[in-house]
């Protein structure tokens, strides 16, 4: 049964004498407390199953930076996988969701990945993706 601010309200009334939560528009204070709740049981580290998402691109060989425009609702990466042409399958531990990493020369599998940056054109949201080591050779990136 899916409950709304109001019935919630109604039913947080009972243990506090009856005495209001809400002072002026828009139910606030409740309004603001309840989306503090849900924003810090929603948010990392902590995961669900019903906000967990997957995306799969393809690295180029040689290209260390990726913007990937195909996310729409992604706030952080959980996991991240690649595989190759043979099927062999790794997993990168090393995930860097908030630190950056330093531009590389070196062509290998990639060992991390980092989220360098956000950004909103033209009402799409972009993120652009580093690898620690330059990709070697094509991989399917699974990023969970």
């Amino acid at each position: 049964m899916t409950q709304n601010l109001q019935q919630t309200i109604n039913w947080a009334r009972t243990f506090i004498q009856y005495n209001p939560l809400t002072a002026g528009l828009g139910l606030e204070p409740a309004s603001s407390v309840a989306s503090m709740i849900r924003n810090s049981l929603l948010n990392p580290p902590l995961t669900w199953l019903f906000n967990r998402g997957e995306v799969t691109f393809s690295t180029v060989v040689g290209t260390q930076d990726y913007t990937l425009a195909t996310i729409s609702d992604m706030t952080f990466i959980e996991k991240i996988s690649l595989s190759d042409d043979s099927g062999n399958i790794w997993e990168i531990k090393d995930v860097y969701n908030n630190a950056p990493l330093a531009v590389s020369s070196f062509q290998q599998r990639p060992s991390a990945v980092s989220v360098m940056s956000s950004s909103i054109i033209s009402n799409v949201l972009n993120y652009k993706l580093r690898f620690l080591g330059v990709p070697d050779q094509i991989y399917a990136v699974t990023l969970t």
